[in-house]
């Protein structure tokens, strides 16, 4: 016949002594830091590939200037964030 397996059982004490509190969930956690603000969409950039002296009513390029685009028309022409228009073949 095989030999018992010896067990040890912590005894209980009296006051707890020895023993922590459960883990309150959360407790000893600073809370997180709110999420960041949703991103500005995306701002549609056209760049100048060449200089552009615009006609009356039409804005003037310099090449490697960049104008954000506020409104494109179906025949090709982009209203920029200067409030005028100008081809977009530029």
């Amino acid at each position: 016949m095989p030999a018992a397996a010896s067990v040890s059982i912590p005894k209980p004490t009296a006051s707890g002594a020895g023993r922590s509190a459960p883990p309150i969930p959360g407790a000893s956690r600073a809370p997180p830091p709110p999420p960041p603000p949703p991103s500005a969409p995306q701002k549609e950039m056209y760049k100048a590939l060449y200089n552009f002296a615009g006609q009356e009513g039409e804005m003037n390029l310099v090449k490697g200037e960049e104008v954000e685009v506020k409104e494109k028309d179906d025949n090709g022409t982009l209203a920029s964030k200067m409030a005028m228009w100008t081809k977009a073949d530029v």
